[in-house]
């Protein structure tokens, strides 16, 4: 019999360990961003270099902060 692990799965902002099969929450999963990070203003990706993003709720990408008006998402 071959044991199975799950993986852990992380969200891909910088610096956060939250383990996003724990939460149970699909959307985060396929997202790969916790829910702290789905809702923040600003962001750093892992590998995605030193600028700023944003979650986009209307496309439901990350995207440069730049494409972003004030307090729009």
């Amino acid at each position: 019999m071959i044991a199975c692990c799950a993986k852990k799965r992380e969200c891909k902002a910088v610096g956060c360990t939250v383990d996003l099969l724990a939460l149970h929450k699909p959307y985060c999963l396929r997202k790969k961003l916790c829910p702290d990070h789905i809702k923040a203003d600003a962001i750093s990706i892992k590998g995605a270099g030193p600028g700023l993003f944003r979650y986009c709720q209307q496309c439901g990408k990350v995207e440069p902060l730049s494409r972003f008006q004030a307090g729009k998402r």
